[in-house]
């Protein structure tokens, strides 16, 4: 019982505060080490070896520098400051400037001129302790420019600007930076709208094209300079309709219309920017257009007008006009994040939205009468139209359905990726050929002479029993065809092409 007391008592005791002879040591081990005795009786370091002290002062490897223009040297401190934190520093860094790291500083020649470059181990060292080195920044000559591409096609009256690359350099070829002075050849075809610098990347020109035609634009510095081809062009043409062989219009992107008159393409004044999707009339001189965000532009008296049903969220990619002159328009619609394949019907005055039935996005609509109307579009999709509602029809393919014209309502034509599909009234069939082009569009003067047009400049042609592929003259992407007669047809496709068949051969066609 008496040894359990004494052990309890034992216990108390050792638990209780440090004396003070123990608090007493413990000052005095440290004291020990931070004096370097436990050092000196060799006992070894216990936190890894010591950084070696900053030094009281620094001095640099070299007091001045010569450098030319756009090259880089090394100053370095001459003293180990590998854990001291330097601090550098130049006079004008328009004329040099640096990277900086606590053993040197990478710098950099930027133009002709002289500045120093200082270092020091405290920023609120007094200069006078600082070492420095006056740097010399010599000239160098400017050996060429180039621009890039030497030839570029800018879309006429676009928002967008299209650019120039420079490349400016000495005589081996070290890239240097110089003020540039931009000009055009004709400033009312086409000019520099606006120019990023030799600081920027990339360092180029912006151009912009005002009127058709081909220009010169120069870069130059003094007695350099370098230069490029600017061609301006309509930009991509998307659709295509005529009342006759000298009486057709293109539509396209930037909201560009063009009209033949027999002679020649002119470009028409469509009071949009938006791009046109399509173009559709009737005999009776009834014409539209239709595009982006809505858009829908009509004819009348030499003039275009807007004409928007101002529905909610359309944009439209195809057309047509009924025989009493209605137009039904067809595309798509996101409404509250759900897409909806729109087709809607303007009547002389007012816009209504019909119930399409899908949700994918429409491309194309033809019909043979006010109560056979086919549209098509994404996924295969085939709607037929009776003069009262929109039902789905099979198709035979999951593919985009691009284009449809038919000779009557048993003889009708549908294209799209990969897809060429027909409609013998009473259901569609895949009509396939070699290579399975993408396709666009389809258009036929009569049942046994029908053309489709799509990607790569593909022009096929049907003579009733077989297709075949024509020579078309370019590889654009063909985007929409249509005639007047099988002697009078014409293409019109990406970056302004437009091409004319006569019969027997196709040909390029210029917008003036």
């Amino acid at each position: 019982m008496s040894a359990f007391v004494r052990s309890d008592r034992c216990w108390e005791k050792q638990s209780r505060k440090p004396s003070r002879w123990r608090l007493a040591a413990i000052a005095l081990a440290v004291s020990l080490i931070s004096s370097g005795f436990l050092a000196a009786c060799d006992i070894g370091p216990i936190f890894g070896p010591p950084s070696p002290p900053c030094p009281t002062n620094i001095s640099l490897n070299q007091s001045e520098l010569t450098i030319t223009e756009g090259r880089t040297a090394k100053v370095s401190v001459r003293e180990n400051v590998s854990s001291c934190h330097v601090h550098w520093k130049s006079s004008d860094y328009t004329i040099v400037s640096l990277t900086s790291g606590n053993s040197g500083a990478t710098i950099k020649g930027k133009k002709a001129g002289v500045a120093t470059v200082s270092a020091k181990l405290r920023w609120d060292e007094p200069e006078a302790n600082s070492p420095t080195c006056d740097v010399t920044v010599l000239p160098v000559s400017l050996h060429s420019i180039s621009l890039s591409p030497d030839t570029l096609d800018v879309v006429v009256d676009s928002r967008s600007t299209y650019r120039l690359i420079v490349s400016a350099v000495d005589s081996v070829g070290v890239p240097i930076a110089r003020p540039l002075t931009w000009t055009s050849s004709d400033s009312t075809v086409a000019r520099v709208y606006w120019s990023t610098g030799p600081n920027s990347s990339p360092w180029a020109g912006h151009v912009r094209g005002y009127k058709f035609g081909e220009v010169t634009i120069t870069a130059s510095y003094g007695d350099v300079s370098g230069s490029a081809l600017v061609r301006v062009v309509p930009g991509h043409l998307n659709g295509v309709w005529g009342n006759s062989a000298d009486d057709v219009f293109a539509v396209g992107f930037a909201g560009g219309i063009y009209h033949y008159n027999g002679n020649s393409w002119d470009k028409e004044t469509s009071g949009t920017t938006k791009i046109l999707r399509d173009v559709c009339g009737s005999s009776q001189g009834i014409l539209f257009a239709v595009g982006q965000e809505g858009t829908v532009l009509g004819y009348e008296g030499g003039l275009w007008t807007d004409m928007s049903g101002h529905l909610l969220f359309p944009g439209y990619n195809g057309a047509w006009i009924d025989s009493s002159n209605g137009m039904f328009a067809v595309g798509a619609s996101s409404l509250w994040l759900h897409d909806v394949g729109i087709i809607d019907h303007y009547e002389g005055s007012s816009w209504t939205r019909m119930e399409s039935g899908t949700s994918e996005e429409l491309y194309s609509i033809w019909g043979s009468s006010n109560t056979d109307i086919f549209a098509v579009g994404a996924r295969g999709t085939i709607r037929h139209y009776d003069g009262h509602s929109w039902t789905g029809m099979g198709s035979a393919t999951w593919k985009p359905i691009k284009g449809i014209w038919g000779h009557s309502p048993t003889d009708v034509f549908a294209v799209g990726n990969q897809a060429i599909l027909h409609y013998d009234g009473d259901a569609w069939q895949a009509d396939g050929i070699d290579g399975q082009p993408y396709l666009n569009s389809v258009w036929g003067s009569e049942a046994d002479n029908v053309f489709a047009v799509g990607e790569d400049g593909i022009i096929q042609h049907y003579d009733g029993s077989k297709w075949s592929t024509m020579v078309s003259g370019t590889t654009e992407i063909l985007r929409d065809i249509w005639g007047s007669s099988e002697s009078d047809v014409f293409v019109v496709g990406d970056n302004g092409t437009i091409l004319y068949f006569d019969g027997n051969n196709w040909t390029a066609m210029d917008i003036q």
